[in-house]
């Protein structure tokens, strides 16, 4: 197994030393397309019924234009699919989903070889798939990484690329291509996991507490949870909400978006109300606010998500969920500390 691991990686190596012989510079800015038709709303039992169908691989995007001719919808998510993951997730207990930037090659090597890799162990009965979007369409070959996509695509089997620019204005629509995902192909998971590619996750601890809170409440989002969180309203900030997008003085409670994690019945409830609702580009307050709220989706605080800037420590995280915004040197180093039965954590 390592044997056949290692020859993969050799052989990407080998590619993409091959495409940047020909590259010249990386794409680096991204602008942002966020379609939202003005359409009534879904009727609420026939989607139902449709997102309860089972659909093979290729029905997917097939099933969501029937939707979009049966039924009147706010916010479609009907967008090419570039790559499909190869991976099944059919019956994985848990669904690891990363939303990761196309060229964060050497952050998605590092994933699958550290606390990503529990998806490798078949003891563990689970998925991990990575969420990425497309470059500009005048981006030339000259400047193009989607050779280099393509082929790692190809060797690992577990990137899911859609039709929609990779910015930060989108990651609305990467989060709904993750529920969208599991709705029609992991229909008998049980948890999945949003994560963003920056992250430390603790697996085996994450799924030790969903499946702690399933028996009590089957339909909720676990994470850090904010409350009364104020609209930034200063044009020049990234989270800049304008008084014509959101009049409240207030969101509803949601959940921070570095990650979080849900029930698959809960990420199909959710995907069935962003089809209903207009898009917002703060992931965060549209998937686990608004969606939720409507949905009556239950939010989970759990203090052993850590939000800001942490030491790249494996003795905090014995006893923790997840960190955030480190390195790709700081997730080794976090995963060799939490994994040495030796380490002087007193």
């Amino acid at each position: 197994m390592l044997h056949r691991k290692v020859n993969k990686y050799v052989i990407f190596t080998l590619v993409l030393l091959a495409v940047n012989v020909i590259e010249l510079f990386m794409v680096g800015r991204y602008i942002a397309i966020i379609d939202v038709s003005n359409r009534s709303l879904l009727d609420h039992k026939t989607l139902l019924i449709l997102l309860n169908n089972k659909l093979s691989n290729k029905d997917s995007n097939t099933a969501s234009e029937h939707l979009d001719h049966m039924i009147n919808v706010v916010s479609p998510h009907s967008f090419k699919l570039i790559n499909k993951p190869k991976v099944s997730c059919y019956h994985s207990e848990l669904v690891i989903c990363v939303l990761s930037k196309r060229n964060h090659f050497h952050t998605r090597r590092t994933i699958r070889e550290t606390w990503g890799n529990y998806a490798y162990d078949r003891r563990n009965n689970a998925s991990l798939i990575f969420f990425i979007g497309s470059e500009i369409t005048s981006t030339t070959l000259l400047d193009s990484d989607q050779p280099m996509v393509d082929a790692e695509s190809n060797i690992f089997g577990d990137i899911l690329q859609e039709e929609y620019i990779d910015s930060y204005n989108n990651l609305s629509l990467k989060t709904v291509s993750v529920l969208k995902w599991v709705t029609f192909q992991c229909p008998k998971s049980r948890f999945i996991l949003k994560s963003d590619d920056d992250m430390f996750i603790n697996v085996p601890f994450l799924v030790r507490k969903l499946r702690e809170i399933e028996h009590r409440l089957p339909q909720f989002v676990m994470g850090s949870v904010r409350y009364h969180e104020k609209p930034n309203r200063q044009k020049s900030s990234k989270i800049y909400t304008p008084y014509s997008v959101y009049k409240d003085d207030e969101f509803p409670p949601f959940t921070a978006g570095p990650t979080y994690a849900m029930t698959t019945k809960t990420a199909k409830l959710l995907y069935q109300t962003t089809l209903q609702l207009p898009l917002f580009r703060l992931e965060d307050v549209y998937v686990t606010g608004f969606c939720a709220q409507k949905a009556n989706v239950s939010l989970v605080n759990n203090a052993h998500f850590l939000e800001g800037k942490h030491d790249a420590s494996g003795c905090l995280f014995r006893n923790q969920i997840s960190g955030e915004g480190f390195t790709t040197e700081e997730i080794i180093q976090i995963y060799k500390e939490l994994n040495d039965e030796n380490s002087d954590c007193d």
